[in-house]
């Protein structure tokens, strides 16, 4: 719980630059003032403004520099703080990063419960692995994307073979009868 509400507050404080405009519209980014003019740097590209159609600016740390300075906070092995962090990110969108922070905590502790559900792995005989892992653990073989065991394989396999073989034996018949039909006709 303690953790939830912690990435709440964390993602209630982020916040970046702000400008409002006289028309209303507020623009969230990095702002750089020019004399007259107003740049708000987003991360999907920058607009400009003249400074008179400016109400007001505020200014705050873009979310990368919030991150910057939340990871510098924390040891490398943290994996508390790690986590939390991963959750903000999470939260504010920055996938890269979280997935580089999940990175560094199974680094640090592979059997980390968290980082390990949350990227999908499965606990299999009391270790953490990837489902697919899992499925091999438990004797299972892929067959066309599906796991299963290694009998039903074998009985797949023969029932595949089975059906080509049908198959190549229909594609013969066919040709040796359109070859009577067109020998007939000569």
């Amino acid at each position: 719980m303690r953790t939830a509400a912690l990435i709440l507050l964390l993602a209630l404080s982020a916040r970046a630059d702000e400008v409002r405009l006289k028309d209303g519209r507020v623009i969230e980014g990095k702002v750089v003032e020019d004399g007259d003019t107003v740049r708000v740097q987003g991360e999907h590209g920058a607009v400009s403004f003249s400074r008179d159609k400016v109400l007001k600016l505020t200014y705050g740390p873009t979310r990368k520099e919030q991150f910057a300075q939340r990871r510098s906070a924390l040891a490398d092995d943290d994996v508390d703080g790690l986590f939390e962090l991963a959750g903000w990110c999470d939260v504010e969108g920055m996938v890269r990063e979280r997935d580089a922070l999940f990175a560094r905590i199974l680094e640090v502790d592979p059997q980390h419960d968290g980082a390990n559900e949350i990227l999908g792995r499965v606990k299999f005989d009391g270790k953490w692995m990837t489902p697919d892992e899992a499925a091999e653990a438990q004797g299972l073989v892929n067959w066309a994307g599906e796991w299963i065991a290694k009998e039903e394989k074998a009985l797949r396999d023969a029932l595949s073979a089975e059906a080509n073989l049908r198959h190549q034996v229909r594609r013969r018949v066919l040709d040796l009868t359109l070859q009577q039909v067109q020998g007939d006709r000569v």
